[in-house]
């Protein structure tokens, strides 16, 4: 008997531009995620950014984000969700003042309710900035 499933995603498309020359990694997916991830715990940690013996684990909004966990586990995955997808087709890795690099984020069900929060941590990465300057 085959079964419904329902997947709810929203895919986001994202224009870095780069106002000063610099290095970065020819997979800047990682990159990006680390950085999100950094944005996310440094603005919504209510104790010492130390996940795994976090008291609030369970309720909190980076955690809900980054591992988001599944409703139904499909019964092939044998790990818990991201939550979201990043994917960036670029892979210069020396970019000049002015260059632009696109990416973008998918959201997979319930992180897809946290769009503001990972806006606004998008934004304050782009503050600190990715790669290293020249």
């Amino acid at each position: 008997m085959p079964v419904e499933m329902e997947m709810r995603f929203a895919k986001l498309i994202f224009t870095l531009c780069f106002p000063e020359g610099g290095r970065v990694p020819e997979r800047k997916e990682s990159a990006l995620r680390g950085g999100l991830g950094n944005m996310l715990l440094s603005q919504n940690c209510v104790q010492d950014q130390e996940c795994p013996a976090c008291s609030f684990r369970a309720d909190c909004l980076a955690q809900r984000i980054m591992y988001a966990p599944y409703r139904i586990r499909p019964p092939y995955v044998t790990r818990e969700s991201m939550g979201f997808m990043l994917y960036c087709p670029d892979r210069r890795t020396d970019l000049l003042p002015g260059d632009e690099v696109r990416f973008s984020l998918t959201l997979f069900g319930p992180p897809i309710a946290y769009f503001a929060p990972l806006l606004h941590a998008l934004y304050a990465f782009g503050k600190k900035g990715l790669g290293v300057r020249e």
